[in-house]
């Protein structure tokens, strides 16, 4: 499935609400965001948090989407979940970090 605001609305969009499991990452908040619009129930795996994954020899899409599954459906704080930021505070400290970036290099 390519990894797109339409492609995930055609696909969870018109299913009856699911509990998804994501592991932090560069697509984890908005896709958190987006699901959970759509009405389902997304935890957010801390991937640092979960050795099982971030330091497995045998890391792979597949395997790490079975160990999600089944610490989701099993028990959920076992993923150490993180809840993202809203977009709106996202934004808001994306400014301040690049005024900051900014100041850094000449006096503001």
């Amino acid at each position: 499935m390519r990894t797109t605001a339409e492609a995930m609305r055609s696909h969870f969009g018109e299913r009856v609400p699911l509990r998804v499991a994501l592991e932090t990452g560069t697509h984890s908040a908005w896709l958190q965001r987006l699901l959970a619009d759509l009405g389902h129930e997304v935890i957010v795996a801390n991937a640092r948090e979960l050795r099982r994954i971030h330091q497995s020899d045998r890391k792979n899409d597949r395997n790490d989407a079975q160990l999600l599954a089944r610490l989701a459906r099993v028990d959920p704080q076992l993923m150490s979940p993180i809840r993202h930021r809203s977009a709106r505070a996202q934004a808001d400290l994306s400014l301040l970090r690049g005024r900051d970036a900014l100041c850094a290099r000449t006096p503001c």
